[in-house]
């Protein structure tokens, strides 16, 4: 078995860490040790308020983002050239 693995996770408040994926491990005591990232890394946000952000942004540009009807006309489109 190994011995040590890496993971991140976002330290929540003085006793908590949640991580960014589930530990494949049994239940025991572990020990942790913090390393800090770089805060340049993540902003401070997590990937939905990155994505969101990011999202209005482009909207406030002017940026239109196709509707899932939109999407869903160019799926059948392009099916129905695939023909038999």
């Amino acid at each position: 078995m190994q011995s040590s693995y890496t993971y991140t996770g976002t330290l929540e408040n003085n006793q908590l860490v949640r991580l960014d994926a589930p530990v494949s491990l049994p239940m025991r005591r572990v020990r942790i040790t913090l390393e800090p990232l770089p805060q340049e890394q993540r902003n401070g946000k997590t990937l939905i308020e990155w994505l969101r952000k990011t999202r209005a942004d482009l909207q406030s540009q002017g940026f239109r983002f196709r509707t899932k009807e939109e999407i869903d006309q160019q799926i059948r489109e392009e099916r129905d050239a695939w023909g038999e």
